[in-house]
């Protein structure tokens, strides 16, 4: 049969000749007969996957059969026939369905009702084991033969490898030139020999014979003697360094041998299809020629179980391919399938999950050895909702070149949605935090600058004292209002830090009220130190309203002065040193002759300091 035009009619249990719509359904047969092979190549028999498309195909099978009464198939080289329709196609010679089943000659494949799933299954595992044997070893239709299946039948005729020997043979001596047997040549002659006569009988031979067997012998001993004295002289004339090579490497001399090796290697790995690609590949294919939601959907859930258990074997590289093809998939799909296509995109969604983020704790718990680099990549993929887990992660990451990666992933975040890095900081996470604090103080155009409010609810101090020295770099109204909230701080270290690095250019609201609460009762209880950082701040604003504060406090007299009201004093002094005016040094030199010792030197250090101060400014 001329394997390019192969036909036959698929016939119903009337006897009539199939219709269009049962042609597509043997269409989708054979692909899902394909696709359920090429995943038993990767899974083993008892996987869940393989379960579901052995389920699949015996669903499809009882449907034709049962209205059909018995599938015909034609198998050419590379492709299966239903009537006159091609409906499968491989030409991929290393896992074709097609050629696998015509090199060992067969033609026709027949499948009757009664298929069961049973049937159904030990028909696939045949072609499994057998396509898995050495090259040569294989052969399909004995293995059918000798299985004699009730309800699958094919047709191999015993003379199609002789009749292919020769077609080849013919073939081949076309395209050489060499001159064609006349026909009789190509016959199958069966000679019978005796043995015994072997030694028996013979050769007449005439003068002329006699002379071209004396001068055959003379040319081929001369040749003998001169072969290996040749021989040595090139490989002398070639050079040893030369010789050594291998003729491959002699095809370029700018590769050396172990170079041309690493080549061969790689094209070699280039060349082969992994596993979970083809695992994939097949999936993709399944989706495309999916045609209800429901299947549609069990395909999907059967594609993130796979991506899940690859997870947690810390393939996280399988991520990328699979990202990329169901979004190729989904843009395909877009204008012809709007409910495929939203499925595709909830199943993005779900690629970044709970699930996903307890995959890869569960992960890195157990295995101390993890392909940082490519659960980056899977990072920078999935972009803004890969950010929690990123996070979660970084603190755990012992390489420090791969933690840098993780900053300029999260740095690419924080240039869209600066919020979302700045809810990663956590007083658990220490090292992250002072990160999150650099990025967020880098951001383009101060848009990290609002978010510097979430340390305020943090409790590591080391965290916040990061975040209010990054807040005192800016000259902002923002990092003000912040940094006044620090001063609420239960921290007393925090609240003078605070108010160290405010800023004086301020409205005159928030300094009144500043100064309202330094006049209150619970203010003098605080610390000489926070009291001279706020006051500070009040002197630098360079305001009237603070110059009447600060005269007042530092003027106050009574019949006995506490504690409390010497520190008030004390304070004072460093607003007035802040404030620098004429006035101020004139209430300072008051200060300096004070019975007062502590007053005294207070004054005396801070009139210094301003003489210093103008000394240098000349």
């Amino acid at each position: 049969m001329d394997q390019n035009k192969s036909s036959v009619k698929v016939i119903s249990r009337a006897g009539t000749p199939i219709d269009a719509k049962a042609v597509e359904n043997a269409r989708d047969i054979l692909h899902q007969l394909g696709n359920t092979v090429s995943a038993m190549k990767i899974y083993p028999s008892d996987h869940v996957t393989i379960k579901y498309f052995i389920d699949e195909l015996t669903q499809k099978f009882t449907s034709f059969l049962d209205a059909q009464g018995k599938l015909e198939i034609a198998v050419a080289e590379y492709s299966f026939f239903c009537g006159d329709k091609v409906v499968y196609t491989d030409e991929m010679t290393i896992k074709s369905l097609p050629f696998f089943f015509f090199k060992d000659g067969m033609q026709m494949l027949y499948f009757y009702q009664g298929l069961d799933r049973g049937e159904i299954g030990d028909f696939l595992e045949l072609i499994k084991s057998e396509s898995q044997k050495p090259g040569g070893e294989g052969d399909i239709v004995t293995a059918l033969w000798e299985r004699d299946f009730s309800n699958i039948q094919y047709y191999a005729p015993d003379d199609y490898l002789e009749n292919r020997i020769i077609e080849e043979r013919t073939e081949s001596q076309t395209k050489a030139g060499v001159p064609m047997l006349p026909e009789y040549a190509q016959d199958v002659i069966e000679i019978k020999v005796d043995m015994s006569k072997f030694t028996t009988g013979k050769i007449e031979l005439t003068p002329e014979d006699k002379a071209d067997v004396q001068k055959l012998s003379a040319d081929k001993s001369l040749e003998n003697e001169e072969q290996p004295r040749f021989a040595f002289e090139q490989a002398m004339a070639e050079g040893s360094e030369e010789s050594r090579k291998s003729p491959a490497a002699a095809m370029d001399p700018t590769l050396t041998e172990a170079e041309l090796q690493t080549l061969e290697t790689l094209v070699r790995a280039n060349r082969t299809i992994l596993p979970d690609e083809e695992f994939l590949n097949l999936m993709i294919e399944i989706l495309n020629l999916e045609k209800g939601l429901d299947g549609f959907g069990a395909d999907l859930d059967v594609l993130a179980d796979y991506h899940h258990e690859q997870l947690e074997k810390g393939n996280f590289g399988f991520a990328i391919p699979l990202v990329h093809k169901v979004r190729e998939l989904r843009t395909f799909l877009a204008s012809s399938n709007r409910e495929k296509a939203a499925r595709l995109d909830a199943f993005l969604a779900t690629i970044i999950s709970p699930k996903t983020v307890e995959a890869i704790q569960n992960l890195l718990e157990k295995s101390k050895t993890v392909d940082w680099n490519a659960l980056v990549d899977f990072f920078v993929l999935m972009a803004g909702p890969a950010l929690p887990l990123a996070a979660d992660v970084y603190e755990s990451v012992p390489d420090p070149k791969t933690q840098e990666k993780i900053l300029e992933f999260m740095n690419s975040v924080n240039a869209q949605d600066p919020r979302e890095l700045a809810a990663q900081a956590a007083d658990e996470r220490p090292q992250l935090s002072r990160a999150i604090i650099g990025l967020l103080s880098q951001s383009p155009g101060k848009k990290g600058l609002p978010h510097f409010s979430v340390f305020l609810g943090l409790k590591n101090k080391e965290i916040k004292l990061e975040a209010i020295r990054a807040l005192g770099q800016f000259r902002d109204e923002m990092a003000n209002r912040i940094l006044l909230g620090f001063l609420d701080d239960k921290d007393e270290d925090i609240r003078i830090q605070a108010a160290l690095k405010l800023n004086p250019v301020e409205e005159i609201s928030r300094i009144q009220h500043l100064i309202r609460e330094a006049e209150g009762r619970s203010f003098r209880d605080k610390s000489l130190k926070e009291k001279q950082a706020i006051l500070s701040f009040l002197g630098r604003t360079q305001t009237e309203e603070a110059m009447t504060f600060l005269r007042k406090v530092f003027t106050k007299r009574g019949l006995w002065m506490s504690a409390k009201a010497r520190d008030m004093k004390l304070a004072a002094v460093s607003g007035l040193e802040g404030l620098g005016t004429g006035e101020a040094a004139k209430l300072l030199e008051k200060g300096a002759q004070s019975r007062d010792k502590a007053l005294q030197e207070a004054c005396s250090r801070a009139l210094a300091r301003l003489a210093q101060a103008k000394t240098g400014q000349a």
